[in-house]
């Protein structure tokens, strides 16, 4: 099979935990010399002005999020390729990426003549020191998991990536160490992109101070140096050196972050913004009406499940716990929660991927278990109790952040509690981030909530992580030699549909075992000002930043 303009989709990876990223030496950017907001003819007035959300810790593109930050770094960024919104691969600095019959060998030859917004040549090299410096467990970079399949890959271990054979400065091998035929797909992730040599210190790190002021060869680049601008906005202008297919169609994008998804609408309604890509719950019965044809609802690519820590009566893989955590799956009413307090923003899951994954299906054999069944749920606790009974003095408890914005998690227990007869509570937390902290820790003694966001279209991209024995995201410790053979069986195999098939034979495994309770996809809600157009949004419900024209 070779591999070169365009492929189909097949199989992929994403990630979720991170620590934080260490940098030794601060750098400047010197690619806004000869572009900046002070060029004459760019103003601030010409600029799209977009809410976000911060950047959790660098523009490092190893490091950044699979939320705001993979919006800033596919502009800032470019790699080998991208996917179209259809979530299709199309070439931007690749030639060819061409595997070997069993997926375990890619031979890579890029673009001749490009280099960076700096001014410096793009070679192989910068491809290499880049994913050395992702992969090396002492940087803890949020994405190194995605080069697990590469030779010499070592999650504890600093090592450099065997597997990385430089044969030109225009091509390159990649050696893996068992088939993975989804791998051409994991390479439009921006963790795969080149780096320039000034990003690097004396060791093959990335530096912190070029997080804060990075360039690379994408169709934008930083405005200036410091266009990051903590707590307030993160602005970008077209990169003139740039010769790819995402030619920026604006003069530029501010990204103003807010903390406050009500505050972005009202300032979408009153004209101080052009775009809103996560229009709040409050605005769900009103936008349309606001702003008219000037909105979206499209599938993205995020998940959420109700985890539920693995020990005593849920422990994974005994009896008891696999029919405790199905009478608790199906004594949820997924329909009523997401019709009473989404309003058709959410979408019931029927699996563990979302409808955006070419292999997503609502016809998955077991999924009942995910439907609202309160007789059956009694049933099947009452089974459990056989087993070791659930006494009077336990409550089950679910972790919520301490800001109001989980009503719906009330409605939940209450359901658990009324259907099973037995005492329910949520579990204050200061926000968020303290309950992600306690669950890193491994302190955390109630179910609590896990999002999920896919980084390219592929099955694998929420499987492995999740769920495989040690995956890079498997925050409760599930572990099945079943589900682990047939999910490494699904990865070299190279026809995408036979391949998707496969993963929905893992997916069954995962119905059986319930390591997580899958409950609902989000939908992206896109509103925009009369001042723009062309708002499009990708494979992920993202909006394409780089086509929004001014009108």
């Amino acid at each position: 099979m070779q591999i070169k303009q365009t492929m189909t989709a097949g199989v992929a990876l994403a990630t979720l935990v991170a620590l934080a990223a260490t940098g030794l030496v601060a750098c400047s950017s010197p690619a806004t010399s000869n572009q900046s907001l002070n060029k004459p003819g760019t103003s601030t007035d010409t600029l799209i002005n977009a809410a976000a959300t911060e950047p959790e810790r660098s523009l490092i593109p190893a490091d950044s999020s699979y939320s705001a930050g993979a919006t800033y770094a596919t502009l800032l960024f470019s790699g080998l390729s991208y996917l179209n919104p259809d979530g299709t691969i199309a070439n931007e600095l690749a030639t060819a990426v061409v595997p070997n019959p069993d997926c375990t060998e890619y031979d890579i030859q890029i673009r001749s003549g490009e280099v960076f917004s700096d001014g410096t040549k793009l070679k192989a090299d910068n491809f290499i020191r880049a994913w050395n410096d992702a992969a090396k467990a002492s940087n803890r970079r949020r994405k190194a998991g995605l080069f697990e399949p590469i030779e010499g890959f070592s999650a504890t271990t600093n090592q450099d990536l065997t597997g990385l054979q430089r044969l030109s400065d225009t091509h390159f091998k990649v050696h893996l160490t068992q088939p993975t035929c989804d791998f051409p797909m994991r390479l439009t992730d921006p963790a795969f992109v080149p780096l320039p040599d000034s990003a690097f210190d004396a060791a093959g790190n990335v530096t912190s101070g070029f997080g804060e002021n990075p360039y690379g060869y994408g169709p934008y680049m930083l405005a200036r140096e410091g266009a990051w601008e903590h707590g307030i906005q993160l602005t970008l202008v077209p990169n003139a050196r740039y010769h790819g297919p995402r030619q920026a169609q604006n003069a530029g994008l501010a990204f103003k972050f807010y903390h406050d998804p009500d505050q972005a609408y009202e300032d979408l309604t009153s004209g101080a913004l052009d775009i809103d890509e996560a229009l709040p719950d409050s605005a769900k019965d009103s936008f349309t009406e606001q702003l008219g044809d000037r909105t979206l609802t499209v599938s993205s690519a995020h998940v959420k499940f109700l985890a539920i820590p693995s020990s005593g009566h849920f422990a994974l893989n005994t009896d008891e716990g696999r029919l405790r955590r199905a009478a608790v799956s199906q004594a949820i009413n997924r329909e009523d929660i997401v019709k009473r307090f989404f309003n058709g923003t959410r979408q019931v899951a029927t699996d563990f991927v979302t409808p955006t994954i070419a292999g997503h299906t609502v016809k998955l054999p077991g999924n009942e278990v995910l439907t609202y069944r309160p007789d059956v749920a009694r049933s099947l606790w009452h089974q459990a109790n056989q087993i070791s009974p659930w006494t009077e003095g336990e409550t089950f408890t679910i972790a919520r952040p301490d800001n109001g914005l989980n009503a719906w998690i009330d409605v939940a227990l209450g359901t658990i509690g009324s259907t099973l007869g037995i005492r329910t509570a949520g579990k204050s937390y200061l926000d968020q981030r303290a309950i992600d902290m306690a669950v890193t820790r491994g302190d955390i003694d109630s179910a609590f909530l896990v999002d999920w966001q896919s980084p390219y279209p592929g099955m694998h991209s929420y499987l492995q992580p999740c769920f495989a024995t040690g995956g890079y995201a498997n925050n409760v410790g599930y572990s099945s030699p079943d589900f682990d053979a047939v999910l490494n069986h699904a990865r070299g195999v190279s026809e995408d549909a036979a391949a998707n098939r496969e993963y929905q034979r893992a997916e069954a495994i995962l119905l059986r075992d319930l390591p997580v309770l899958p409950l609902w996809h989000a939908k992206s809600l896109i509103g925009w000002s009369p001042q723009v157009k062309d708002v499009e949004p990708n494979w992920r419900g993202s909006v394409q930043y780089w086509k929004v024209a001014q009108n």
